[in-house]
């Protein structure tokens, strides 16, 4: 798939991070739409905006990452999409989110955002 045939959906409750994100995928030449809240990117789900790759920060204010992604798994036409968590939090290293998403641990380097973002595009 090319990059500009992969849409990607960044959930990001911090503004500053999530425009950040935005800009550098879309300088890269992916689709990218934005998303402050777990409600929010449901809704565009829902609403059948095509995703194929899911950004989700883990801390969002209403669900967590964990409960975005099943009841994103659970929507008709996501299913295949694939998600790449973004998270902080060291203890979630235990977690085995692997299955279901791919983690980067923050900081990451944009470069390494690219990579994830064009393999999850590729899957």
């Amino acid at each position: 798939m090319a990059d500009t045939e992969c849409r990607i959906l960044i959930v990001e409750d911090d503004t500053d991070a999530r425009d950040a994100l935005a800009a550098a995928l879309g300088d890269a030449g992916f689709a990218v739409e934005k998303a402050g809240t777990g409600k929010q990117a449901l809704a565009r789900a829902a609403g059948g905006l095509p995703i194929d790759v899911l950004l989700v920060d883990m801390h969002l204010p209403d669900l967590s990452g964990s409960e975005l992604l099943e009841k994103f798994r659970a929507l008709p036409g996501t299913m295949k999409a694939r998600a790449i968590v973004l998270t902080g939090d060291t203890r979630l290293r235990m977690l085995d989110l692997t299955q279901r998403a791919k983690l980067l641990h923050k900081p990451f380097g944009l470069e390494e955002l690219e990579v994830a973002v064009k393999e999850a595009c590729a899957a």
